[in-house]
């Protein structure tokens, strides 16, 4: 099978509407009347809480959980296992504790 070429037309680079460099543009005001949503999409914003309710110890896994959407179950098992294992599991747990703030009254 042959190799076909197609001809493009020519474009007039010297036409006034055509931006010959990026440089070449000039900014463009979008005026009073134009608003951006501040953060689009992604306008809720999450803040990790002691939780008040799923709690055993302190609230650091409940609201671990509850931040990253996932079993506080599990989070306490990563916690236990770091602990175990020589890691800085409570190490982590109880700077956390220190750190991270209780979750509000009304938000429970």
């Amino acid at each position: 099978m042959p190799i076909q070429a197609r001809v493009l037309p020519d474009v007039r680079l010297d036409h006034p509407e055509v931006a010959h460099h990026p440089t070449d543009m000039e900014p463009v005001s979008l005026g009073p009347q134009a608003t951006i949503a501040k953060g689009g999409a992604m306008a809720q914003t999450r803040k990790l809480y002691r939780s008040r309710t799923n709690r055993k110890l302190a609230g650091v896994c409940g609201g671990l959980a509850h931040y990253f959407n996932t079993d506080a179950t599990l989070i306490r098992a990563l916690f236990i296992v770091l602990a175990l294992l020589g890691g800085p599991g409570l190490l982590i747990y109880l700077l956390m504790w220190i750190i991270v703030p209780e979750e509000p009254q009304g938000a429970a």
